[in-house]
């Protein structure tokens, strides 16, 4: 009996993994799933405009994720639904970000001020 829930939990598990969680899936990854936000990334708009055309990358590992490029060590988690958070220090200042994300597109509100889009396709 131990085994057959042991493995409806591994079923569980890989079913939140489906295809749209891959980069060229569908979006969000669906309900209990959470987007692929790893790959190059562009920075299309951004609060500060020199930021602007800059390239980045994200490492994933389930649903949490490290950045490089100008925001080297920032650290980040994919939610359901698409639910992105991003944190990480700038010269002492923390910035926090919270958004949405597809494979994509990313939209980010940091610190409560500043808009961020990215679009896949960087390559930092």
């Amino acid at each position: 009996m131990r085994w057959i829930s042991a493995a409806a939990m591994i079923f569980a598990l890989c079913a939140a993994c489906d295809s749209s969680t891959r980069r060229g899936g569908s979006g969000d990854g669906g309900a209990g799933g959470c987007v692929d936000v790893s790959g190059g990334w562009t920075i299309a708009d951004h609060c500060t405009a020199e930021l602007e055309g800059v390239s980045l990358s994200a490492s994933q590992t389930g649903c949490t994720f490290t950045v490089s490029g100008p925001f080297e060590g920032f650290e980040g988690k994919a939610g359901g639904g698409g639910a992105v958070e991003i944190s990480g220090t700038v010269e002492g200042e923390t910035i926090s970000c919270t958004g949405t994300a597809t494979t994509s597109s990313m939209d980010l509100t940091c610190n409560g001020d500043c808009t961020v889009r990215l679009v896949s396709g960087g390559d930092a």
